[in-house]
């Protein structure tokens, strides 16, 4: 009987199913996924893979269908005894967001992985085989199981809840800013540096596949213009996302046109616009935190705005107090 743990990987198109073209000068969707594994040496000597094809699209193109779907296929795929985890191929533009609805709507302790490529084939410091490489071992490791669905890049092991892409175009663009990685890729040795992430764990498949829209994000910044809030509200916009300064603070007429979007009915969730931190009932003037939280915004502590909509989609979705779910 063969010990090779049995793996299947969702390939969905990105940058690591891109080839470079010189002549161009430009990255263009080239390839599929089993493409690339014919290039990981010694790959069928310690892994079997079978190769799911539910859509291919650069992850601009995505939408948060796609994500439903890809969630309910993974959960199919690993109800079955013979496969041992997943490995979903991506790019990288929408990854923390796939990755994270991925979590929050997925029913399983088998090891899910998503993993990306910062630069194409044919480019120098091409990622796509090492980061493949990469998930394939975390997806086949029993430590990954129960973790709810992880991030593999860069040799970096994080967790999907605070996982981000932090720059453009670096190879080292996947930071979790709020907690650090949860563990590495070492000389071929799978190596997690703490037991579980327990933040974020509660929402691990928490939400039925059922989302409310549109909701919206804005992001505040210098002079911002209250009616904005206003016309949102006008669009017939179900919920409504701010990236607030700092720890969670707004202009007053901003914060007034959002109090009155809450009178109407329409939730409307804070989070921080800064990289790491939390929206918190800190700031007592008038726009802060804590007054934002009596006139019945909802603070979103340390997940970022995106990551915020997404939650509140389903929340809404499933017909779930907003107030309770945050």
């Amino acid at each position: 009987m063969s010990n090779k743990k049995k793996i299947v990987i969702f390939s969905t198109g990105g940058t690591i199913l891109c080839d470079f073209v010189p002549g161009q000068k430009a990255v263009l969707p080239a390839r599929r996924g089993g493409d690339l594994l014919r290039q990981i040496p010694g790959l069928d000597q310690w892994v079997e893979i079978n190769i799911v094809e539910p859509f291919q699209l650069p992850s601009p193109h995505l939408t948060v269908e796609h994500g439903l779907q890809l969630s309910e296929e993974i959960e199919q795929y690993l109800s079955r005894q013979e496969y041992e985890g997943a490995v979903v191929l991506q790019g990288t533009d929408t990854l923390e967001e796939m990755a994270y609805l991925v979590h929050l709507t997925l029913r399983t302790n088998k090891p899910v992985v998503f993993t990306g490529a910062m630069k194409s084939n044919g480019e120098l410091y091409c990622d796509a085989l090492g980061n493949i490489a990469a998930a394939l071992q975390v997806a086949s490791t029993d430590e990954a199981q129960g973790r709810g669905v992880l991030v593999v890049m860069n040799q970096e092991i994080h967790g999907a809840v605070h996982v981000s892409k932090t720059h453009s175009e670096s190879v080292a663009a996947f930071q979790s800013p709020q907690f650090g990685p949860l563990g590495r890729i070492s000389m071929d040795e799978v190596v997690f540096y703490t037991s579980i992430d327990h933040a974020g764990m509660a929402d691990k498949g928490r939400y039925q596949r059922q989302v409310e829209q549109p909701v919206l994000l804005l992001k505040a910044y210098l002079g911002m213009e209250p009616g904005l809030i206003r016309l949102a509200r006008e669009t017939g916009i179900k919920g409504l996302v701010i990236e607030a300064f700092g720890a969670g603070n707004l202009h007053p007429a901003v914060a007034a046109e959002a109090a009155v979007m809450v009178q109407h009915g329409i939730p409307v969730v804070i989070a921080t616009r800064c990289r790491a931190g939390r929206a918190l009932p800190l700031y007592a003037y008038e726009g802060g935190g804590k007054i934002l939280k009596e006139a019945g915004l909802i603070l979103g502590g340390g997940l970022s705005g995106v990551k915020c909509r997404l939650k509140l989609m389903l929340a809404l979705g499933n017909q779930l107090n907003p107030h309770l779910e945050f």
